[in-house]
């Protein structure tokens, strides 16, 4: 829906960037697009325009905008259960957001790269995994990705067998998405706390 509504204005942007030869938020702004595009399931748009934006941060050596086409790519391949190219690009996002000085958003790509590895079937390895963005998540002061870290760790705990371990950090966080009002983390949370029953 949100991500629809948006594409106008996405358009509208890159066309104006186009028109004024503005090569380096044509760059960004096509990048941020190829996410939109990720987000409503085209994801061979998604990859090409990726790594057609990739090509021109590379070229000016734009670390910061480098690792968040290396993020998206991770993301992609991913869901494409392409293992091996997801992981070396969650690697070298990480590795680029660490040059920036983005812990925030390296923190993040932590995550996602171990939701990666879960998704590849080693709960065991994806647990370990998280402790850093979650230390990282609270130094900050970000406590909705502090109670997501704790939701992907508790997935983790639950595949592993270990329901008592898992059930505190899905109350917690469960409790934190309620305060902030997120229905979507509302709803997973929920879902991993209905398989602490089964």
């Amino acid at each position: 829906g949100r991500y629809r509504e948006s594409e106008p204005a996405f358009e509208e942007a890159i066309s104006i960037f186009e028109t004024v030869r503005d090569e380096e938020n044509l760059a960004r702004a096509r990048q941020l697009y190829a996410v939109l595009l990720l987000q409503t399931g085209r994801m061979t748009e998604a990859s090409e325009t990726t790594l057609r934006c990739l090509a021109h941060f590379d070229a000016v050596d734009d670390a910061g905008w480098q690792a968040y086409a290396h993020r998206t790519l991770g993301i992609i391949y991913r869901d494409q259960a392409k293992w091996a190219e997801s992981a070396s690009s969650f690697e070298r996002a990480i590795e680029l957001f660490q040059r920036v000085g983005d812990r925030h958003r390296e923190a993040i790509c932590m995550v996602q790269f171990g939701a990666a590895i879960r998704m590849q079937g080693d709960p065991e390895r994806a647990r370990s995994m998280y402790a850093q963005p979650a230390e990282i998540f609270s130094a900050l002061g970000f406590p909705l990705w502090e109670a997501i870290t704790q939701v992907y760790l508790a997935a983790c705990l639950v595949d592993l067998g270990r329901h008592d371990d898992a059930r505190p950090l899905l109350d917690d966080s469960l409790a934190t998405f309620t305060a902030i009002g997120d229905l979507r983390w509302m709803d997973i949370a929920q879902y991993h706390q209905g398989r602490l029953e089964l």
